[in-house]
Formats: structure tokens, sequence, C-alpha cells
């Protein structure tokens, strides 16, 4: 018992070893070394902690104009001490007010603020009866053979689940995890290009993390500018922006490539690790023009433009002639779900598709089963005719129901610009009827088709602000 116990204790110590010159080779900026660590097993979920995160954001160590620090003024707007040490919650300030918009960074969510509050607050104590802070026993490590108690060293070196049922024990219900986007994110701030690029081939979500890059470095350079810093740090700074935007190009452009549906569905899928953003949120954000029009982020809006409609030829024509006829509507060509499985639909679309496409009931001589379409991954119906009958009718071929068709229309975006530009010409036309004529005692027809178009605008403008 004795010995596993100290061999316990050696494997714990030689993992803090390891730790340790981890942290140092980060501090030093030494890519040779965590790379060679990395590549003999070091993960970033077991050696980053809170303490460590801090201190590599707070080290001396690297560009000395302390940018860092003047971000954080400008989003706490109040100046801070020689010798104030920069949070994760302030580190996640930061990273909101450059990226902007509605982005929120896992730092300043309330379950990770409560985490680091019940870190800074309670105390622990160690297997020596010695009561300590954690804000001296955890927050400012060394190594973990250093202040923490074995057990304290073991959830702090073994694997994150083990970690977290560990932790339950011992009074800790909410563990955080950090990966190799927090590290990412840290080189990205610190303007430690060279770090930033080995990192980035690290983890997933290569394209997103390029995207964030580059919208961080921009919005670094344009505050660079602000503070009226030297002219080499914001010139430097878009230096580095342009370059993880090629990196956004070439990842998208090799992806495009290889699948043309799968890189149009990266460019509108949800990144849960990025405040649900998406790439292409992301880049129009940071105004990277050649992502923008890259062929597959064209062909992205062209699909969205056009919705479920198959327009080829005369294409205008047909959506004038449904949208004055509506009849015409029903002999328009749509597309399939699987033809659509990369544009991103809401959920009272998906909903009204599946309530409008069931059958309610099988008729005689036919047989109704739930099948599963593979690219989309959403359930369709399939009708498969009598054993008995010597042709079967594929689900590509059914058509839409006309309820379908009409709300598939409707709610496309090139059909809605249609609609309200003739709609507005419409306007001007009669309008210009009104004042022109002589006005009568009583409102004609033409003026109460103004003023009815006059109140739903007003109306519509008003819920637009409301909302």
């Amino acid at each position: 018992m004795e010995l596993l116990c100290l061999m316990s204790c050696l494997m714990v110590v030689a993992v803090g070893s390891l730790e340790q010159a981890m942290l140092d080779a980060l501090i030093m900026d030494r890519v040779g070394f965590v790379k060679l660590l990395i590549d003999n097993g070091m993960t970033m979920n077991r050696f980053l902690t809170v303490s460590r995160l801090e201190e590599l954001y707070n080290t001396q160590q690297g560009p000395t104009d302390n940018f860092l620090h003047h971000l954080v003024e400008d989003v706490k707007q109040n100046h801070i001490p020689k010798g104030y040490r920069v949070s994760l919650i302030d580190v996640g300030q930061v990273i909101e007010y450059l990226i902007g918009g509605a982005y929120r960074s896992k730092y300043t969510r309330k379950h990770f603020r409560a985490y680091y509050n019940h870190l800074h607050t309670h105390c622990m104590v160690s297997d020596h009866g010695r009561v300590t802070s954690l804000r001296n026993h955890s927050f400012h490590l060394g190594s973990p053979g250093q202040s923490m108690s074995w057990k304290e060293q073991v959830l702090y070196t073994q694997d994150p689940k083990e970690a977290q049922q560990q932790s339950s024990k011992l009074g800790d219900s909410s563990l955080v995890v950090f990966n190799f986007n927090d590290l990412f994110v840290w080189a990205v701030l610190q303007r430690r290009q060279q770090m930033a690029l080995f990192l980035w081939q690290h983890g997933e979500e290569a394209m997103v993390r390029a995207t964030v890059a580059c919208k961080l470095y921009r919005a670094m350079a344009h505050e660079a500018k602000q503070s009226n810093m030297d002219d080499t740090t914001a010139e430097q700074l878009k230096t580095y922006s342009l370059d993880f935007g090629q990196l956004a190009v070439d990842v998208l452009d090799n992806a495009f490539r290889q699948n043309e549906r799968m890189a149009m569905k990266l460019l509108t899928s949800e990144m849960e690790a990025w405040s649900h953003f998406t790439c292409l949120q992301m880049a129009v954000s940071s105004r990277l023009r050649p992502f923008v029009s890259h062929s597959c982020t064209q062909m992205l809006l062209t699909d969205l433009w056009t919705g479920r409609l198959n327009m080829r030829k005369n294409s205008w024509f047909k959506i004038i002639l449904s949208i004055l006829m509506p009849p015409a509507i029903l002999l328009l060509d749509f597309k399939s779900q699987a033809e659509m499985s990369h544009v991103p639909q809401s959920q009272e679309a998906l909903q009204f598709i599946w309530d409008t496409g069931r059958p309610e009931a099988a008729q005689e001589g036919h047989t109704v089963t739930k099948g599963q379409d593979v690219e989309k991954g959403s359930a369709c119906w399939e009708r498969i005719s009598d054993p008995e009958a010597d042709t079967v009718i594929p689900v590509t071929t059914l058509c839409l129901f006309w309820t379908r068709r009409l709300y598939e229309f409707y709610n496309t975006p090139v059909v809605k610009f249609m609609f309200h530009t003739m709609s507005y010409l419409a306007f001007l036309m009669l309008f210009s009827y009104t004042v022109l004529v002589k006005m009568e005692d009583r409102p004609s027809t033409q003026e109460w088709l103004v003023i009815v178009y006059i109140v739903s605008t007003a109306v519509e403008k008003i819920r637009e602000v409301s909302v």
C-alpha cells in the first residue's frame, strides 16, 4: 500500500514538472518546446486551469507596451493601476468588446462567474489541517506540487471526467474544462503570432478560429490607432489579421473542392464554443472580403436568396407572373429537402414543412412508411406502392402539397423583394394620381388604398423599432 502511494506521488510530481515546463515554454514563447510537449501527450484540458490562464495573461514577458491593459481600460472606461492583475472575466469583456454584436464570451457567462467567485471566496482545508485561502491555494501556483494537497494534485492532473467526479466529492460541483481555443485566444490577444499559428493547427473548427483571429486582430489594430500608439503596432496587427484571413479562405477553398454542400454547411453551422456564431457571420463582421466573395459563399447566398424555388431560365418573369396570378405557383419547380440541406431554416418553417408534408392516413393499396433523409437528418415520408404493382414512386418525385408550395413561395427572399417592389411602385402611381387629380368630397378608392398603405407601413416600422 505504501509503495502504491509512493508511486502515485511520483507520478503526480512528474506530471507537475511537465506542466511547469509547458507553462514556462508558453511564457517564453518557445513554439518548438510547446510542440514537443504536445506531441508527447500533453493535453490542454488537463493542463489549463484558471490560475495558469491568468498567469499567462499577466506575464511580463513578450510585448512590453501592455496593450491588453489598454484594452481593459477601454472596456472598464476607467484607469487601472500599474500592478493590476487581469482576470479571466476582464479577458471575456475584452473579447466581447473586440468582436462586438451579440457575442458572449464564456468567461462572462453566469456559470463561469459563479465558478470563479467560488474559487476566490471559499477556503479549503489541507490534509495537515492547515486552512489556506484559494487565492493563495490554486490561483498563483508555480507547480501543482508546491502548495496543493495530494488529493488536489490528482484532481488537477487526471482525466477531466474523473476530475469532475472527484471535484463533487471535494465540494466543487462545477468544474470548468479549458481547451485549445482558450490558449489560442490568449496567443492572439498577446500578439504572439507564431504561437497563434501553431495553436491554430490543433483542435477543431479551424475555419471559424481563423475568422475569429482575423476579427480580433482587426479590432485590435483599430484600437491601436484610436489609442495613438506606435504606427508599427497597428500595421503589425493588420498584417496578422490578413494572415489569418487568408488561412480562412484557404480552408474554405479546400473544403469546397472536396465537397461543395458540406462546405456550405460549414459556413452556416452555429459554433457552440463561439457564442453560436457562424463562420459567415464572423467573416462579415471582420470585413473579410475574399472570404465573402468566394464561390462557395456566393453559391450559398444565391441559394438563400432564391429559397426552394428552382429557377433556371426566365426567373424574374416566372416570379412576377406568379405574384400577379397566384395559381401559377402550382406550376413552379421546387427543390427537394436534400437539395436544401445546406441552407439553414427556422424552426417554424421546419414545423410547417413537417405538418403539411406528412400524409394523414394511408390510402388503400399503399403503405406509408417513415424514412430518414440522410443529408438533411430529418424525417421524411415515403409512399411505397403495393407489392403487386410494377413501379415504386420515389420520394423525390412526389409533388409538394399546394399549401406547402404557397408557404415556400411567399417566404422566399427574392419573392418578398419583388412583391414589396411592385407594391411600392403601385403606391407611387396611386399617390401621384391622388395628388394630381382634383379631390372629391369623399375619399375615392385610390385614396383609401394610399391611406391603408401608409398606415400599414407606419405600423410595421413601429413594430420593427419595438422589437
